[in-house]
C-alpha cells in the first residue's frame, strides 16, 4: 500500500552548515527551565527566516520570526520581531502549583534593515528599532546588548558626486527611554581633498 502521503519526513541538505531545527534545553536561574527552539524555513533564495519558539519556566512562551528577503528593484533587508506576554512566576519546580494572578507585561522587538542601490552613485539605506523598554535586550538578547545597547532609527539617502558626496538624512527617536539625536532632516555635502594647486597642501570640507 501507499502511505506516503501520512510519512512524517526530515530532510537535511548536507551541504547546508545550518541545521533546520535549533532546540537548546537548560536551567537558568532567571527563567527556570527553558527550551530555546529555531525553526528555519525557505521559500527561495529571496525569501528565507527562521521562526523561534521559546518557553521560559519562570517567563512563559515568547516567539518570533525573522525574515530575510530581496526584491528584483528595490533591494534586500533583514526584518526581526520577537514578543513575548512575560509573568514573573515564583515557583521553582514546574510540578509546583503557581501562583495565581502574576504580573504580566508585554515585551517585544521589532528590527527591520534595508539595503537599495538605486544606480552605480546612489544608495539608500534605512534601519528601524524599537523595543517595549531598556532592559529587553539586556534581559533576553545579552549578546545583542553588548554590541549594540541602543541601534538607532534612521533613514540615509547618499548621492556620489564628481568632487564629494551628497547625503540627505533623517534620525528620529522611536524608544523614549533612550537619548538619541533627532536629525529632521539633514542635508549634508561633503567636499573631497582638493589640492592647491601643486603644494602637496590639501583642502577638505563640509
Amino acid at each position: 500500500s501507499d502511505v506516503c502521503s501520512s510519512d512524517l519526513r526530515f530532510t537535511q541538505n548536507l551541504k547546508d552548515g545550518k541545521p533546520k531545527v535549533i532546540l537548546v534545553p537548560g536551567y537558568d536561574k532567571e527563567w527556570g527551565a527553558y527550551l530555546l527552539q529555531s525553526w528555519r524555513y525557505y521559500f527561495s533564495d529571496k525569501f528565507k527566516g527562521v521562526m523561534h519558539v521559546d518557553y521560559r519556566e519562570r517567563k512563559e512562551t515568547a516567539w518570533g520570526i525573522d525574515l530575510e528577503y530581496k526584491t528584483p528593484k528595490t533591494g534586500s533587508g533583514t526584518l526581526r520581531t520577537y514578543y513575548m506576554n512575560e509573568r514573573s512566576i515564583s515557583s521553582k519546580h514546574l510540578w509546583q502549583e503557581k501562583p495565581s494572578p502574576t504580573i504580566e507585561r508585554e515585551r517585544f522587538k521589532v528590527e527591520w534593515r534595508h539595503k537599495w542601490k538605486i544606480d552605480d552613485k546612489t544608495n539608500a539605506n534605512w534601519q528601524y528599532y524599537s523595543l517595549s523598554d531598556e532592559t529587553f535586550l539586556k534581559d533576553y538578547f545579552e549578546r545583542e546588548y553588548d554590541k549594540s545597547p541602543s541601534p538607532d532609527t534612521y533613514f540615509l539617502l547618499t548621492r556620489g558626486l564628481p568632487k564629494g558626496t551628497l547625503s540627505f538624512r533623517t534620525d528620529v527617536r522611536v524608544n523614549d527611554f533612550e537619548a538619541a539625536v533627532e536629525r529632521l532632516p539633514e542635508l549634508r555635502y561633503d567636499l573631497s581633498n582638493q589640492e592647491i594647486f601643486d603644494t602637496d597642501i590639501y583642502f577638505k570640507n563640509t
